[in-house]
């Protein structure tokens, strides 16, 4: 028998299969027949683990275990626990899954996020699964997922800086392009190693390119638009270690003939075949020639106001609200979760949409996580003890250790609870559409299933394929939660339709919480 295959029949009223410290563990009603399961440990994977570990964004390498059948669904979710091999400090045990996407022809990983639960004591990890596909598990900083799975996935969102001189006595231009992730630019604003360098040799700043999303594994094509000059494209990989740290230089185009003063536009496109090519970034140059040499245009950047003083406060009760400081360090490490944090704290779809893809004020992931803790700082019913209990609910433990801790205002640690949603009889709750709590629910659960969902909920297959290759969804959970939002504007919207489909699926546990509204409650 090979050491990395375990190969076991799984009776229908349950069972368990282990290998490499992957223990799958099935209960009655997970299938309806005896099953034949596979479970089968992966060779390292390429080169992003070697740059993570180097970047600091993961304390050792992953393990990967490939669960077959590929595709194999169960009635009712099934166990996975994980146990650790190695406990690193200041480090948070992350369960990922990954499924081949034809669209992007390789596999495309995804934090699991039913059901997870860390127990450090016992050393083990578990989450819910719904089924089958390859599962890793990583031993990532605190707040360092969105890094790792944008390396992953090699997909980036990325902002980017031209740069360009011009040597004394010379009619003669020199131009460079530094590229950066949100992650860098987020932490470091302009204060960036190849920004500062560039600057140094005498570069000037021109226009900064909005962040945009980048599949890294794609050659991209960097191409000059100015009159009088022949455009020779030219074509590079990106090195996404340089990327995600000091920022990766294009400085290809040196001693380029262009007489002052000069206006015209550096381009970047995904390098393709064919002739209509994705245009990324289009970034201007403009100089001012004046009697004693070349100025850099006038240029506005979006500059944030310097944040005001605010102090901790020596004494936090459970009502107080979230200082500055807790938000700011709570958002950095939120990352993915924000949009399933605001979801449990009730935060309109619509007004997470708006987040989503407002791209000038909320940037990047850190800056849309700010925008959270804002609102739900903002709510009338505040309370820190309900956001430690969703913390809890996300797994995300880590978050708790931000906030200051709450005295004890009563002598007890009963935790105070959120105003009840109102009560609504049966045969209204049958037509409520969903909460935002309930869609966040509901959409962590079905992740594999979305698309079959938007089917049976008869979603125009037009909207399905929109919501598939729209890259401000960047995760299943969140196509599943647009699906929902959708389902929920319907005209003929109902439960019991809802209920239908989520039978239809074979997800008989979640009908009773969609059906009684239970889910609505904090």
């Amino acid at each position: 028998m090979r050491p990395d295959v375990v190969t076991k029949i799984i009776p229908a009223d349950g069972g368990v299969i282990e290998i490499d410290g992957f223990i799958l563990k099935t209960g009655p009603g997970c299938r309806a027949e005896d099953t034949k399961i596979t479970l089968k440990k992966q060779p390292d994977r390429d080169i992003a683990i070697k740059s993570m570990l180097d970047l600091g964004l993961l304390k050792v390498a992953p393990r990967d275990v490939e669960f077959l059948p590929n595709g194999l669904k169960f009635l009712k979710p099934a166990d996975l626990t994980i146990r650790f091999r190695n406990t690193v400090s200041d480090s948070k045990p992350f369960i990922l899954h990954g499924s081949y996407r034809r669209d992007y022809q390789k596999i495309v990983w995804e934090p699991v996020t039913n059901g997870i639960e860390v127990n450090n004591v016992e050393g083990i990890v578990n989450a819910k699964i719904n089924g089958f596909c390859l599962y890793s598990h990583i031993l990532a900083r605190c707040g360092m997922l969105g890094p790792i799975v944008s390396h992953l996935n090699h997909s980036f969102t990325c902002c980017t800086y031209v740069l360009y001189r011009r040597k004394p006595t010379m009619d003669t231009l020199d131009i460079s392009v530094v590229i950066i992730s949100e992650f860098v630019d987020d932490d470091k604003g302009e204060d960036i190693k190849q920004l500062k360098n560039h600057l140094d040799l005498g570069y000037i700043k021109g226009e900064k390119g909005v962040l945009k999303p980048v599949h890294t594994d794609r050659r991209l094509e960097m191409s000059l638009h100015f009159p009088g000059v022949e455009n020779f494209p030219f074509s590079f990989g990106v090195n996404e270690s340089l990327l995600d740290s000091v920022g990766f230089v294009i400085d290809h185009f040196q001693e380029i003939a262009i007489k002052s003063p000069v206006r015209g536009k550096v381009k970047i496109s995904e390098a393709q075949r064919s002739e209509k090519k994705e245009l990324l970034w289009s970034m201007n140059i403009c100089e001012t020639k004046e009697q004693f040499g070349v100025k850099e245009a006038e240029v506005q950047y979006l500059n944030p106001e310097p944040e005001g003083t605010n102090p901790e406060p020596e004494v936090v009760y459970s009502n107080t609200k979230l200082t500055k400081g807790e938000i700011t360090r709570m958002s950095r490490k939120v990352e993915l979760d924000w949009d399933n944090l605001a979801g449990l704290m009730d935060i309109p779809y619509s007004d997470r949409e708006e987040i989503r893809v407002d791209y000038l004020n909320y940037p990047g992931i850190r800056s849309k996580a700010k925008k959270v803790f804002e609102l739900v700082n903002d709510s009338t019913f505040f309370n820190r003890h309900i956001l430690v209990k969703y913390f809890k609910e996300l797994g995300r433990h880590d978050l708790e250790k931000e906030m200051i801790p709450v005295e004890d205002q009563n002598g007890s640690d009963e935790v105070e609870t959120s105003p009840t949603p109102p009560v609504i009889a049966e045969e209204d709750l049958l037509h409520t559409p969903l909460s935002p709590r309930e869609m966040s629910r509901l959409a962590r659960r079905i992740v594999v299933e979305w698309k079959r969902l938007a089917d049976l909920m008869d979603i125009p297959g037009a909207d399905t394929v929109d919501i598939q290759y729209n890259l401000i969804y960047n995760d299943d959970r969140s196509r599943a939660e647009k699906i929902l939002a959708s389902f929920n504007n319907k005209e003929d919207f109902s439960r019991e339709k809802l209920a239908r489909c989520l039978e239809e699926l074979q997800q008989l546990d979640l009908i009773e919480p969609v059906l009684t509204g239970e889910w609505r409650k904090l």
